[in-house]
Order: C-alpha cells, then structure tokens, then sequence
C-alpha cells in the first residue's frame, strides 16, 4: 500500500521546534488513512510504551500517552486477560506479589523483543532491533561504570543471542566496547553521562537520526508512515524536557536496563 498523498502532507519535524501536528492529531490520521494491517504496525509501536505504562501503572507513576492504552484500559486489559498480548499474561501469572513484578519487569520488555521481532518485517523489524540493541548497549555502558555484574544485569535475555554473548564475553574487560555501528553513542554517552539533561537529548537527537537513516531510500510507504510516528514522539519528548525531566529520562535508562537491555 502507497501512502503519497498522507506521507506528502506530514509537516517536518524538527528538534527545538512544536510540531504542527500533535501526536493525538496524529493519531487520528493514522485511523483515518491506514489500512487494518498497517495500523498494525503501528500499534506494535505503541505497545512498547504501553509496556513502559504497566509498569509506571505498577509504580503508580504518571502514564505516557504514546501507547495504545489508557490506565483505565491497562487496568481492565490486566484484569480480565484481554487486548494485550499472551505473553503480558504469561509474566504477570509467574509473578503474583507486586515487588516482584516490578523487580523482574525486565524480563517482559526481553519477551516483547522476543516476540514481535519475528514477526515484523521493514521498518518495524528494523525499529525494534534497534530498540533492543541500544538499550543493551546503554545497560552494558552503565554496568561497566558501576562495576556490575553483566550475567546478573543479563539474568533475562538469551545468552545465545550473538549480541548479548559479544557483552558476556566483555565482562572482565576493563571497558566495553559496543559494535561498530555504535561507537557514536558510546561516545554521547562517555561525553554526556555526568549531564543528565544533555544526555537525554543527545540520545533522543541519536535515536532521530537512526530514524532518518532506516527510510532513506523508502518512498510514500508505510515505513515512512511508522517512521513519522517514531520521530514525532522524539520531537514531543525533547520539547518535554527540563532539568527535572532530562534526570527522570537518565533515570529511566537506569532502571530499564537494570537486569535486561529500552
């Protein structure tokens, strides 16, 4: 399916400046011009952060609204097994005390990886490899500063995972040094990581140029469409920022990838 004249009408985003088109306007134009399935893949999108939202739920934190969910749908999905996808299911049923679902909550952004990535093809497969493979990248960076232990903060992934085992085998090196292709955010991370605020928007002005990078050479198709709806959540979350936030943002970071990889 060709999206020429909605791919053609999306205003452009830049970092700094509000977009012209909110993300809940967005929204609307996604139910409005995409097909079933490509409306799919958006909302395989948004599950991640409707993933990051079950757990600020567990915390009774402040929602985000980039998921597919309201609290109000998280809590009745949760409550009577519906909408979400089994294996959301499968962790909570394994764990049923509240510490320990936040403890391993870890664990259910690994499955998410596990899961869809299979099953996605263009963009979207390439979005969420990327997805897992930063945080992995950030977790093993912050490890190694804080003298952690890689299979413990790797408890959940699959250590046959030709990524994860390239960090075990790191383990006892006195620094860590991603693949190739991100040595750049190494180096945001070693020149940022005492600025939380300037970290946070190095890393989300990184992640915007990925974005950029996958579609390239993709025109008027749906991977346009999902690249739009990447870097306009970029765009609002950098306008979002302050000095509060920027700390809240590295904190994430943090906490995600304690024990896992975002």
């Amino acid at each position: 399916m060709r999206y020429f004249y909605f791919a053609t009408s999306l205003p452009p985003l830049k970092l700094g400046k509000k977009p012209e088109i909110s993300f809940k306007d967005f929204e609307e134009e996604l139910k409005t011009n995409l097909t079933k399935q490509d409306l799919e893949k958006c909302k395989v999108i948004r599950l991640w952060f409707d993933l990051g939202n079950i757990l600020a739920h567990l915390k009774k934190e402040r929602i985000e609204v980039y998921g597919n969910l309201t609290e109000k749908q998280i809590e009745e999905a949760l409550s009577i097994h519906n909408i979400l996808p089994q294996y959301v299911f499968d962790f909570f049923d394994a764990r049923e005390d509240l510490d320990l679902q936040i403890r391993d909550f870890p664990a259910l952004f690994v499955a998410f990886f596990q899961n869809e990535i299979p099953k996605a093809t263009g963009f979207l497969k390439d979005f969420l490899i990327f997805e897992k493979e930063i945080r992995l990248v950030l977790l093993a960076l912050r490890a190694k500063r804080g003298k952690r232990d890689f299979a413990k903060e790797l408890q959940f992934e699959d250590v046959h995972d030709p990524f994860i085992a390239n960090i075990l085998a790191q383990k006892d090196q006195p620094d860590y040094e991603p693949p190739p292709e991100f040595a750049d955010l190494k180096r945001i991370w070693e020149n940022k990581r005492n600025d939380p605020l300037e970290l946070s928007e190095a890393v989300i002005e990184y992640r915007l140029k990925k974005m950029e990078e996958m579609t390239e050479l993709a025109l008027f198709s749906i991977d346009v469409i999902l690249a739009y709806l990447v870097k306009l959540i970029l765009v609002e979350q950098w306008n979002n920022l302050d000095e509060k936030q920027g700390k809240a943002v590295v904190d994430l970071f943090r906490k995600e990838t304690e024990n896992q990889g975002f």
